[in-house]
């Protein structure tokens, strides 16, 4: 009884996303044309994403690692600027921290990269998207 419950409401799940259209209803023709060209299509999605992660997740991690470079510079900038051009014990301090934050930034540029070439790819093969050329999620 349990099972079928579950799988009435999975189906039920599945099926609200074909009324979210508002009065557009497909003729079975455009479905099925639909259906092959997005069949067709996925040979090149599967190279669109494959060229994405194999060029993108480096162009992703230069660009997460120019990005927290320059967040650094400036903080290191405000505090040469504020104690009279001298380093800090902070400053001194947070030079070993340096290593663990470039690995915290590359695992960034990989996730970036592999999640802007599986997306971009479904989306539009080949575009700026897929290569990480467009804006990227950072945690800042």
């Amino acid at each position: 009884m349990r099972k079928q419950i579950v799988l009435m409401a999975i189906l039920a799940i599945q099926a609200v996303p074909a009324y979210a259209k508002d009065g557009f209803s497909s003729t079975p023709e455009q479905i099925a044309e639909n259906h092959i060209r997005q069949t067709a299509l996925i040979p090149m999605k599967l190279a669109s994403f494959a060229s994405g992660v194999v060029i993108g997740t480096p162009i992703a991690i230069v660009r997460c690692e120019a990005k927290r470079m320059d967040m650094y510079a400036k903080s290191f900038d405000k505090e040469f600027q504020r104690n009279d051009n001298w380093i800090t014990p902070t400053m001194a301090a947070s030079i070993p921290g340096q290593t663990l934050r470039v690995a915290g930034t590359v695992g960034e540029g990989v996730l970036n990269g592999v999640g802007n070439a599986l997306l971009g790819s479904m989306e539009a093969p080949f575009s700026e998207t897929v290569y990480s050329l467009k804006k990227l999620e950072t945690l800042d």
